[in-house]
């Protein structure tokens, strides 16, 4: 059992009920998905968005000496403000009502060769509220994506309003490991797409550089992220790619105005610093770019420093402080100072 608590709730995060062997896990509660290479953010799926209940299947060892992963679930999403009923048909008006869509989930993994390792990520967010979903829609949305989203209003006049399945994201990514003149390093990229690949639109890129040994006592990561406009925004579902308020992917898509889905790039750096064998500092800087007008320029910067303790004190295992502060993208500065244990 595991659990985070606020002043508004507890989430029961990481609390889940688990059967089976080493290649086909079935896990059924509320367990978290991260879809990305990327440690400080993912673009289809992460930590971001609050943690729905799911039911699971994955594999805890990999699978052959190609080291095959896979991760699969189907979740129920909480309430969005309004799904599309109808409209798209020729002279109808747009007519939304609340409901809680799908999410269905898929990434998969495998090592190329020694070095390389390619992963492939998929995101369905479907049915919902007035939305009624088959599992023959949900098969010809798997398998011909192109011809169950974007639908035009000619193919609603033909087949109906609810024809077009819901909203895909999908993404290519691979993780590159070596070493020059005896300095090891890890280089990552990501490639991200809604529905289809190309376009002036609804694609992200990705890519990453992590340095594990700079010196014996620190560690150096960048990271990159760039995406065109109505990334995580879609025209069935009035609060697009959502859960609970907040965006099921990178923690940029809520620094905007709600509706706005706008273009933007962010980067980040982190330093690990292994003050002695039983302290470290780690210090993440942080900037967002958004491309519409009405924006400035978000910087953060978060630094944690966290000690073993030689006895557990109340279970905690160690002790920390945190300073996080910045100015986000509408000029406004921000601190906070927290203290935390490790249990």
């Amino acid at each position: 059992m595991a659990g985070i608590a606020n002043e508004d709730e507890i989430l029961p995060t990481q609390s889940f009920v688990y059967l089976g062997y080493k290649y086909a896990q079935l896990d059924i509660g509320y367990r978290e998905h991260w879809y990305s290479p990327f440690e400080d953010s993912a673009m289809l799926l992460s930590t971001q968005a609050k943690t729905t209940p799911s039911i699971t299947i994955s594999n805890v060892e990999p699978i052959t000496s190609f080291n095959i992963r896979y991760d699969m679930f189907i979740s129920q999403m909480t309430e969005q403000r309004g799904i599309l009923k109808e409209g798209q048909q020729t002279g109808v008006e747009r007519v939304y009502e609340p409901g809680k869509p799908y999410l269905f989930g898929l990434h998969t993994s495998f090592a190329a060769t020694d070095n390389l390792t390619i992963g492939l990520s998929r995101l369905m967010q479907f049915g919902g509220g007035p939305r009624t979903v088959t599992l023959k829609d949900f098969a010809e949305g798997f398998f011909t994506p192109g011809s169950k989203d974007n639908i035009t209003t000619a193919d609603a006049d033909e087949l109906g309003d609810e024809y077009e399945l819901g909203d895909q994201l999908g993404a290519i990514s691979f993780e590159y490991n070596n070493s020059l003149y005896s300095l090891p390093f890890e280089l990552y990229g990501e490639i991200a797409l809604e529905d289809t690949l190309g376009g002036t639109r609804n694609n992200a890129y990705s890519f990453g550089l992590y340095l594990p040994f700079i010196s014996n006592d620190h560690s150096l990561r960048f990271e990159h992220s760039n995406w065109q406009p109505s990334w995580y925004g879609n025209h069935l579902y009035l609060d697009g790619n959502r859960n609970s308020g907040n965006v099921i992917g990178h923690w940029a898509g809520d620094e905007h105005e709600y509706t706005d889905y706008t273009a933007a790039k962010s980067m980040s750096v982190n330093w690990h610093w292994q003050l002695s064998p039983i302290e470290t500092l780690n210090t993440t800087i942080r900037s967002l770019e958004n491309k519409n007008d009405g924006y400035k320029t978000g910087y953060e910067l978060q630094t944690a420093y966290t000690r073993k303790l030689a006895k557990p004190i109340m279970g905690a295992q160690s002790l920390g402080a945190e300073l996080y502060q910045g100015k986000d993208v509408y000029g406004e500065t921000f601190a906070r100072l927290s203290v935390f244990a490790n249990f």
